[in-house]
């Protein structure tokens, strides 16, 4: 059976857990992202 994993553990693997400075990057990119679509409507 496959086993499933939430995004929050996906992101953990891939970039570290929070505090890692490749998290914190993609953290930081992604809230910019989501402000920008925000603001735009």
């Amino acid at each position: 059976m496959m086993k499933l994993y939430s995004h929050e553990d996906m992101l953990d693997q891939v970039l570290g857990s929070k505090g890692t400075p490749a998290r914190n990057a993609y953290e930081q990119k992604i809230n910019y992202l989501l402000k920008d679509k925000r603001d735009t409507h």
